[in-house]
């Protein structure tokens, strides 16, 4: 016979699951609103420092990066609000958080620490939540 689970493990699993389930809600959410933001411009970005600016500005031009970002914004966040391919989506959302959070702090660092924290913490508690998906990475 197998041994019987306490009550409180079970608690604690249960809570660990809902919070990951609204973590990955709002990281979803997140990334599904600002990916079609990009294409349909519901929000206005905040004036920001005009070295980041022009990186902005650099990007638009190209007329290519930011499309396909967003599209991977916009594909990963459906991913995870539908709860399918979590893993996939989260890899698939790392350069995107790197070049998000790394530019606001560097470019944009009077003014960037808001949205570098409001991507970057949700994402690496998703990130440490999973992150056995990931070990074989680093064996």
């Amino acid at each position: 016979a197998q041994p019987k689970v306490p009550k409180w493990r079970c608690q604690i699993f249960f809570a660990i699951e809902t919070f990951e389930v609204l973590v990955r809600i709002f990281v979803g959410g997140y990334f599904l609103f600002f990916g079609f933001n990009g294409f349909f411009h519901w929000l206005a970005i905040p004036p920001s420092h005009p070295k980041m600016a022009k990186f902005v500005a650099a990007l638009e031009e190209t007329k290519f990066i930011l499309p396909v970002v967003k599209s991977i914004e916009i594909f990963s966040g459906v991913l995870l609000l539908i709860g399918i391919w979590i893993p996939f989506a989260i890899a698939l959302l790392a350069p995107v958080i790197f070049v998000i959070v790394s530019s606001q702090l560097i470019l944009n660092y009077r003014l960037g620490f808001s949205p570098a924290f409001f991507c970057g913490v949700p994402y690496s508690i998703l990130v440490v939540l999973h992150s056995e998906k990931f070990a074989f990475l680093f064996r």
